[in-house]
């Protein structure tokens, strides 16, 4: 049978959709949700389809405005990066803690990469981003970052931590004979991060940015972006 061509309306101030996509059969269920069977999900412009999930299924619930996908796949520009047999994913602008896309990459030094994000949405003023990320040629990172808003201020503390870098061993052990100033260097990697605004009267604010990193060359190891690589120097006002 031919596919159906879907398309969900709902409060643009409120939702992130109009989503649509294709399905083999749609069914209406009570309170107004929706049943996709053999159907694809995504909220991009038809002509711009960046992402979209597909799945043997997917139940729309309008009251939590959540959708629920079984044996999904989310694909991006039609390259699959995640199977699940049950996945879930707002179908509003209302954050939802959940998995986010993962983060894959390979360097000589590094080896393969591969970092999987969680978003925790804690209250409606605080929320956390958690990575987990596995360097086959080093180990594991734990890290992540932290917002907060208030009354009266507002910020984010981010940090990661690597204990016990193998490549960075190696590169340590290989060359303190040529270089004395190597000698003792711990291989424990890691940054820190902090940016603030305080409002302290209407006339007066109070602002933080500073980073504070393990060694010289922890920008040039963990950094996918050239400008960074290349850094030199690390702002603190």
């Amino acid at each position: 049978t031919a596919d159906v061509l879907y398309r969900l309306n709902s409060d643009r101030k409120q939702a992130a959709i109009p989503a649509w996509g294709r399905a083999s059969l749609i069914k209406k269920l009570s309170d107004d949700n929706y049943l996709f069977q053999k159907a694809t999900y995504t909220t991009c412009a038809p002509q711009d389809r960046a992402w979209d999930i597909r799945a043997s299924s997917i139940e729309i619930d309008n009251k939590t405005a959540t959708g629920v996908a079984r044996n999904a796949q989310l694909r991006v520009l039609d390259t699959p990066l995640l199977y699940s047999p049950y996945l879930t994913f707002p179908t509003s602008n209302k954050r939802k803690s959940g998995f986010l896309l993962p983060q894959v990459g390979y360097s000589d030094i590094g080896g393969l990469d591969f970092g999987l994000p969680y978003y925790w949405n804690i209250a409606p003023n605080y929320d956390a981003t958690l990575v987990p990320h596995i360097y086959s040629q080093r180990g594991v990172m734990m890290g992540g970052e932290f917002r907060y808003l208030n009354q009266f201020s507002s910020g984010i503390i981010s940090g990661n931590f690597l204990p016990d870098d193998k490549a960075y061993h190696r590169f340590l052990m290989t060359n303190q004979d040529q270089y004395p100033s190597l000698r003792g260097k711990s291989d424990n990697r890691w940054d820190i991060g902090l940016m603030q605004t305080m409002s302290i009267t209407p006339q007066i604010n109070f602002n933080i940015n500073a980073e504070q990193v393990s060694d010289d060359y922890y920008l040039q190891d963990f950094s996918t972006n050239l400008a960074t690589m290349t850094q030199r120097q690390i702002l603190r006002q």
